[in-house]
């Protein structure tokens, strides 16, 4: 799939949150979890686990793989993807995909997850909602936020949960456009 789109011979761009990065082909030979690099080049604290993405190039078929786990703030698996397939679903999202993009929306119709596929600029755009136990990073289409929380998730009382998910929904909202309308 991602070979009819993308050029990987001679290296590929990363857009990720308005930022794009150059991906060469050894970069994805043994997998580049890119999220990590990225944002640890950029010094965001050491607490921050982005290793529920990863792209990588098939030495064999020279074709993009992607894996990931993707889970809520609370902790509940959304999807699981494994080497390009969907794995698993929670029967609370919904997915849209074509050859050149892929998006999971949550219950709010928020994009909790893209993959688009920009042929005319070498490009994979990536968007999307990760969370951590004290922060949540909101992907999108051309601008990128980090939301620290005032404590760990999980030690927050309800209120205090109910009013993060609210900002983190109203960000997600402003911040990332689905592809499919």
């Amino acid at each position: 799939m991602y070979k009819k789109y993308i050029n990987f011979a001679e290296g590929f761009f990363v857009k990720l949150g308005g930022n794009s990065y150059l991906v060469l082909p050894s970069d994805l030979t043994n997998g580049f979890q890119f999220l990590q690099t990225i944002l640890f080049k950029q010094s965001y604290p050491p607490y921050y686990r982005p290793t529920n993405f990863t792209l990588f190039l098939d030495s064999v078929s020279k074709q993009m793989v992607v894996n990931a786990n993707i889970k809520t703030m609370d902790d509940i698996y959304i999807c699981k993807i494994k080497n390009n397939e969907i794995e698993y679903i929670n029967d609370k999202y919904v997915v849209y995909s074509t050859e050149k993009y892929f998006e999971i929306f949550d219950e709010m119709r928020i994009p909790v997850l893209q993959i688009n596929l920009d042929e005319k600029n070498n490009t994979i755009e990536i968007a999307g909602l990760i969370y951590d136990d004290n922060s949540c990073q909101v992907f999108g289409n051309s601008n990128y936020i980090h939301i620290l929380y005032p404590k760990p998730y999980l030690l927050m009382e309800a209120n205090q949960r109910d009013s993060l998910r609210y900002i983190i929904q109203n960000t997600a909202i402003n911040f990332i456009k689905p592809i499919h309308e």
